[in-house]
């Protein structure tokens, strides 16, 4: 309109599920000045060939030699635009809105300057242990992180919202910046563990271990990052003895606090129970495993009951808040673990370490008993067929009576993006 164009930096979104992006950043690791001016020059110049007047999104595909290829122009802002706001300073929505009203482009091309470097997680609600399949529900819980003058998150949703089968299942979008890649992506990493999610399946803790992947922190990532490293989706993982030591100790204090309730009294630091013994549930084939933990003057001492070794541990401070989110000040450092709830008196489910660990916490009275309590029931499945994901039923394939075989299509269903 005005005949004056500027191109942006790019953002990285290679890594996709599904073809749909999942994680982003800008800028991106592979690129070098050079390529980047060639890059923008060249979409300034596809903008130019059609009149273009407004905001818009050209994407290109780049190989490991640096060469790129046109991919399509989205005539609009995309999902993952505040990362560019974020390193630019450049507010893109009201330039879209300025644009649209006629006004002239006050930037030039030399006055857009990289600063730092910003990341955004896109939170689903899906289950990354059933390759994504995307999750429905109300939000029974949902606290976004701690406020940071780095942190943005965008979202339309609040806990009691409902994430239903008619649209998208995207909860928010959650972005960090830092002065350098590291110290945005350690930022992300922090808000995930106090990001709050509960009622439906999420992909926050998916999050955390791809920014843990050795291969994503260094940059070195393609759109088979996914399908290499996670080619059965995302389960959580395994605790190690540290962190099995730490959920004790924040057994030990969830089981007090619970008797506390149980007693109605005002004090929810007070101590019932010095000594507690939690169970770890195992999956699949992994075997239960039993912990003491017991509060001495200053410490915890926590036993692993099978080996009998056990290691002395201190905790300066314990939080609990929106009944969902523990705090400990350790040794080490700041541990966050998410409380889920509770089935009865015995069963404690958390979050921790990018999966759902379910524990049963006991005093020693209920301890000595363990051996001679009804194991759980398990519930037949196996003449059930159910669905693997929440969906618009297109046909049904079959009638009443019908004998059906192994791998014969029952029905057809069909959700947004899959």
């Amino acid at each position: 309109m005005h005949g004056n164009y500027v191109w942006l930096p790019e953002r990285e979104c290679s890594v996709q599920r599904r073809n749909q992006k999942v994680i982003e950043e800008a800028p991106s690791v592979a690129m070098d000045t050079a390529t980047r001016k060639k890059m923008g020059d060249q979409a300034v110049a596809l903008a130019r060939s059609c009149d273009y007047h407004t905001t818009g999104t050209v994407e290109f595909l780049m190989d490991a030699n640096k060469d790129f290829y046109f991919l399509e122009m989205n005539t609009r802002l995309q999902v993952e635009h505040p990362i560019t706001e974020e390193i630019t300073g450049i507010d893109l929505v009201e330039q879209q809105i300025l644009i649209s009203a006629g006004h002239k482009l006050q930037y030039k091309q030399d006055d857009v300057k990289i600063n730092g470097h910003s990341v955004e997680y896109r939170v689903y609600a899906e289950d990354p242990s059933r390759k994504f399949l995307p999750s429905i529900g109300f939000l029974r819980k949902y606290l976004e992180p701690k406020p940071h003058k780095d942190i943005r998150i965008d979202t339309g949703v609040q806990e009691g919202s409902e994430i239903s089968m008619y649209y998208d299942p995207m909860i928010s979008k959650l972005i960090t910046w830092g002065k350098d890649r590291k110290e945005a992506m350690d930022l992300l990493d922090k808000a995930f563990d106090e990001y709050v999610v509960q009622g439906v399946a999420h992909n926050i803790g998916f999050g955390k271990s791809i920014v843990a992947n050795e291969s994503f922190a260094k940059g070195d990532y393609s759109t088979a990052f996914i399908p290499d490293f996670y080619p059965d989706g995302y389960k959580g993982d395994d605790l190690n003895d540290s962190q099995m030591m730490n959920l004790a100790m924040a057994c030990h204090r969830m089981k007090n606090i619970n008797t506390q309730n149980y007693k109605d009294a005002a004090d929810r630091n007070q101590i019932h129970n010095k000594v507690v013994y939690m169970t770890v549930l195992g999956k699949g084939d992994i075997e239960d495993r039993d912990w003491k933990i017991e509060l001495g003057a200053n410490s915890y001492t926590v036993t692993d009951m099978a080996s009998g070794n056990s290691s002395e541990l201190k905790m300066d401070n314990f939080e609990f808040e929106h009944n969902s989110l523990i705090s400990m000040d350790l040794e080490e450092g700041k541990e966050v673990i998410q409380f889920i709830g509770q089935q009865h008196d015995l069963k404690f489910d958390f979050y921790y370490q990018g999966g759902q660990v379910n524990t049963m916490i006991y005093d020693e009275t209920q301890y000595k008993y363990k051996q001679h309590m009804a194991p759980p029931v398990k519930v037949d499945h196996s003449k059930s067929i159910l669905s693997p994901m929440p969906g618009a039923i297109v046909s049904i394939n079959v009638e009443v009576g019908q004998t059906v075989v192994d791998g014969q299509d029952l029905c057809i269903v069909e959700a947004m993006k899959m």
